[in-house]
Protein backbone atom coordinates (compact mmCIF):
# COMPACT_ATOMS: atom_id res chain seq x y z
CA UNK A 1 0.00 0.00 0.00
CA UNK A 2 0.69 3.56 -0.13
CA UNK A 3 0.25 6.67 1.45
CA UNK A 4 1.27 10.16 -0.30
CA UNK A 5 1.94 13.80 1.64
CA UNK A 6 1.28 16.22 -0.65
CA UNK A 7 2.94 19.92 0.06
CA UNK A 8 1.64 22.16 -2.42
CA UNK A 9 4.15 25.16 -3.25
CA UNK A 10 2.97 27.68 -0.56
CA UNK A 11 3.74 24.35 2.64
CA UNK A 12 0.01 23.75 3.08
CA UNK A 13 -0.60 20.55 2.96
CA UNK A 14 -3.60 18.64 0.79
CA UNK A 15 -5.81 16.51 3.43
CA UNK A 16 -8.62 14.71 2.51
CA UNK A 17 -11.82 13.84 4.13
CA UNK A 18 -12.84 10.33 3.54
CA UNK A 19 -16.10 8.89 4.87
CA UNK A 20 -15.14 5.44 6.42
CA UNK A 21 -18.07 2.93 6.36
CA UNK A 22 -15.76 0.86 8.63
CA UNK A 23 -15.59 3.33 11.28
CA UNK A 24 -18.82 4.63 11.12
CA UNK A 25 -17.25 8.18 10.33
CA UNK A 26 -15.50 10.31 8.65
CA UNK A 27 -11.69 10.61 8.97
CA UNK A 28 -9.35 13.49 8.03
CA UNK A 29 -6.29 11.65 6.06
CA UNK A 30 -3.80 11.65 3.69
CA UNK A 31 -4.65 9.98 0.14
CA UNK A 32 -3.42 6.27 0.21
CA UNK A 33 -4.64 2.67 -1.74
CA UNK A 34 -3.45 -0.15 -2.50
CA UNK A 35 -0.94 -0.79 -5.10
CA UNK A 36 -1.91 -2.92 -8.32
CA UNK A 37 0.06 -6.32 -8.67
CA UNK A 38 3.65 -5.82 -9.93
CA UNK A 39 3.10 -1.88 -9.79
CA UNK A 40 5.85 -0.19 -8.05
CA UNK A 41 5.02 1.73 -5.44
CA UNK A 42 6.06 5.19 -6.49
CA UNK A 43 3.88 4.58 -9.70
CA UNK A 44 0.56 3.71 -7.07
CA UNK A 45 1.70 7.24 -5.05
CA UNK A 46 1.28 8.86 -8.58
CA UNK A 47 -2.24 7.43 -9.55
CA UNK A 48 -3.71 7.44 -5.96
CA UNK A 49 -2.61 10.99 -5.09
CA UNK A 50 -4.30 12.13 -8.66
CA UNK A 51 -7.33 9.17 -8.14
CA UNK A 52 -8.20 10.98 -4.81
CA UNK A 53 -6.98 14.69 -5.12
CA UNK A 54 -7.29 15.94 -8.60
CA UNK A 55 -3.32 17.05 -7.81
CA UNK A 56 -0.20 15.24 -10.35
CA UNK A 57 3.02 15.86 -8.91
CA UNK A 58 6.18 16.70 -10.55
CA UNK A 59 7.88 15.40 -7.80
CA UNK A 60 7.30 11.81 -5.72
CA UNK A 61 10.13 11.64 -2.76
CA UNK A 62 9.94 8.05 -0.56
CA UNK A 63 9.93 8.97 3.00
CA UNK A 64 9.32 6.03 5.25
CA UNK A 65 8.40 2.46 4.70
CA UNK A 66 6.25 0.59 7.73
CA UNK A 67 4.12 -2.36 8.84
CA UNK A 68 0.52 -1.10 9.32
CA UNK A 69 -0.45 -3.73 11.72
CA UNK A 70 1.62 -6.53 12.25
CA UNK A 71 -0.38 -8.02 14.64
CA UNK A 72 -3.06 -8.62 12.25
CA UNK A 73 -1.69 -8.15 8.46
CA UNK A 74 1.08 -8.16 6.36
CA UNK A 75 0.44 -5.27 4.94
CA UNK A 76 3.61 -2.86 4.10
CA UNK A 77 2.84 0.89 3.54
CA UNK A 78 5.35 3.15 1.33
CA UNK A 79 5.14 6.97 2.17
CA UNK A 80 5.93 9.60 -0.09
CA UNK A 81 5.88 13.41 -0.51
CA UNK A 82 4.46 14.98 -3.58
CA UNK A 83 5.86 18.13 -4.27
CA UNK A 84 5.65 20.33 -7.25
CA UNK A 85 1.70 20.28 -7.73
CA UNK A 86 -0.85 20.88 -10.66
CA UNK A 87 -4.40 20.84 -9.91
CA UNK A 88 -6.83 18.33 -12.00
CA UNK A 89 -10.36 16.28 -11.87
CA UNK A 90 -9.73 13.92 -9.10
CA UNK A 91 -10.93 10.47 -10.82
CA UNK A 92 -12.25 8.83 -7.27
CA UNK A 93 -14.38 5.22 -7.56
CA UNK A 94 -17.91 5.79 -7.49
CA UNK A 95 -18.55 4.26 -4.14
CA UNK A 96 -15.83 6.94 -2.38
CA UNK A 97 -17.01 9.79 -0.50
CA UNK A 98 -14.27 11.96 -0.51
CA UNK A 99 -13.22 15.72 -0.31
CA UNK A 100 -10.18 17.80 -0.67
CA UNK A 101 -9.37 19.73 2.92
CA UNK A 102 -6.07 21.98 2.22
CA UNK A 103 -4.88 23.01 5.27
CA UNK A 104 -1.46 24.71 6.65
CA UNK A 105 1.47 23.01 8.02
CA UNK A 106 0.96 24.24 11.30
CA UNK A 107 -2.86 23.29 11.22
CA UNK A 108 -2.15 20.02 10.56
CA UNK A 109 0.10 19.26 13.57
CA UNK A 110 -2.28 20.90 15.37
CA UNK A 111 -4.94 18.76 14.30
CA UNK A 112 -2.81 15.34 15.29
CA UNK A 113 -2.49 17.48 18.58
CA UNK A 114 -6.27 17.94 19.31
CA UNK A 115 -7.02 14.51 17.84
CA UNK A 116 -9.03 15.56 15.25
CA UNK A 117 -6.71 13.25 12.74
CA UNK A 118 -7.44 9.92 14.05
CA UNK A 119 -5.96 7.70 11.11
CA UNK A 120 -2.47 6.05 11.89
CA UNK A 121 -0.98 6.15 8.39
CA UNK A 122 -1.53 9.53 8.36
CA UNK A 123 -0.09 10.89 12.05
CA UNK A 124 2.93 8.67 10.97
CA UNK A 125 3.45 10.04 7.52
CA UNK A 126 2.95 13.75 9.23
CA UNK A 127 5.53 13.10 12.58
CA UNK A 128 8.00 11.38 10.07
CA UNK A 129 8.44 14.44 7.63
CA UNK A 130 8.37 16.97 10.58
CA UNK A 131 11.07 15.17 12.13
CA UNK A 132 13.53 14.79 8.85
CA UNK A 133 12.44 18.64 7.92
CA UNK A 134 13.46 19.83 11.72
Amino acid sequence: AVVVLPILDDGSVCLIRNVRLTVGKTLVELPAGTREPDEPAIESARRELQEETGFAAARLEPLASFYTSPGITDEFMHAFVATELTSGTPAREPNEQIENLIVSWETALQMIERGEIEDGKTVLTLLKYQLQSA
